[in-house]
């Protein structure tokens, strides 16, 4: 722990307690008790992902701010429903040194993520809380917040990249992959029909995993979405999309079995549950009409960006084997394969009127 980074926000010194959290995967982050007792979130931003660590706490600054007033307009609580982090000695919330870029934020009392694997239950009630999120700054101006990472969700542009790769060869693994790569190419029109609908730019979070809602230990009842780094410019049925290809797959995303990957059917609706009436009084026609079709997409666009990086030599994403990236798309091409079989099905459940009720 960066103890000087650590005197330039407003806590009371000396520390009584450190606990290292292990849970995310990007940042470092410290559970921390400040001398008077009280608890907060100490991360040190992971600058390699997150280059531009200004313009993300700006975006993060104004959409709690947003949030906060939201709440207290509609008798939820303000400060347990979404982050709040302290100014640091800069008068801005983040301080930078030789060593990285911190933050610190107020820890909320008496919650607990959803942690391990997803039930119908906790995708339904993480459905909902990314729903609320979306609703709760429909009306914020998109192009007041930067983008956090360039291009996240721009699928022609990973098309592109995957092809040159592919092209170029060069960890030469195309040989061990050329089934998967045939079969990605003839999808790329399926793959770019997203691209090609205008739709309307939200504030959206890009990382829906049911891990990033924090619950109310008590309750269990949702109270804040989390990890604000990716919150920027984007569109609705991303979100509604990355957490079902995440969670409502038979497997996980790098099960080596990954014959076994599809569709667990009751795990889609479970979010289309939460999230659908959430969003319901400000999804637009055109909105409900790409909402499969952001699946599809997204899980097209990762299958993508994985073998891309296999073929790459294993240069983006952490990896534990050689395969692991030709794994890790093979399931995906499973998920792929079962959503394009039932799209019919899927899109029923996303146009239930029930759900917009």
């Amino acid at each position: 722990m960066d103890e000087k980074a650590l005197t330039q926000f407003p806590i009371a010194l000396p520390l009584k307690e450190v606990k290292a959290l292990t849970n995310g995967i990007i940042n470092t982050t410290d559970l921390i008790t400040a001398a008077d007792g009280q608890k907060y979130i100490f991360q040190k931003i992971n600058t390699n992902i997150f280059k531009n660590t200004e313009g993300m706490m700006k975006n993060i600054d104004i959409v709690t701010t947003h949030i906060r007033e939201k709440a207290a307009k509609s008798g939820r609580d303000p400060e347990r429903a979404t982050l709040h982090f302290l100014p640091a000695s800069n008068n801005t919330l983040l301080y930078k040194n030789e060593n990285g870029a911190y933050r610190v934020s107020k820890y909320i009392a008496n919650t607990v993520s959803f942690e391990g694997k997803a039930t119908e239950k906790s995708l339904e009630m993480a459905g909902r809380s990314f729903g609320t999120f979306i609703k709760d700054l429909s009306d914020l101006d998109a192009s007041l917040l930067s983008e956090t990472l360039p291009n996240f969700h721009n699928t022609p542009m990973r098309i592109a990249h995957f092809l040159e790769t592919v092209k170029s060869n060069p960890a030469n693994r195309l040989d061990s992959a050329r089934e998967d790569v045939d079969y990605l190419i003839s999808l790329i029109d399926e793959g770019s029909k997203l691209s090609k609908i205008k739709l309307p730019l939200r504030v959206t979070h890009n990382d829906t995993k049911t891990s990033n809602v924090l619950v109310d230990k008590t309750t269990l009842e949702p109270l804040a979405v989390i990890d604000l780094d990716t919150v920027m410019p984007g569109l609705l049925c991303h979100d509604f999309a990355d957490s079902i290809r995440y969670s409502a797959n038979y497997v996980a995303e790098d099960e080596k079995e990954y014959y076994r990957a599809g569709l667990d059917i009751d795990m889609y609706k479970a979010y289309a549950k939460g999230f659908i009436p959430a969003v319901s009084s400000i999804i637009t026609k055109e909105e409900i009409d790409t909402l499969v079709q952001g699946v599809i997409t997204i899980v097209y666009e990762q299958a993508i960006r994985f073998l891309d990086d296999y073929l790459a030599g294993d240069v983006y994403y952490h990896t534990q084997y050689s395969e692991h990236n030709l794994v890790r798309t093979r399931t995906q091409i499973g998920l792929l394969r079962d959503m394009l079989k039932r799209r019919n099905e899927m899109e029923a459940i996303a146009r239930d009127p029930s759900l917009y009720k």
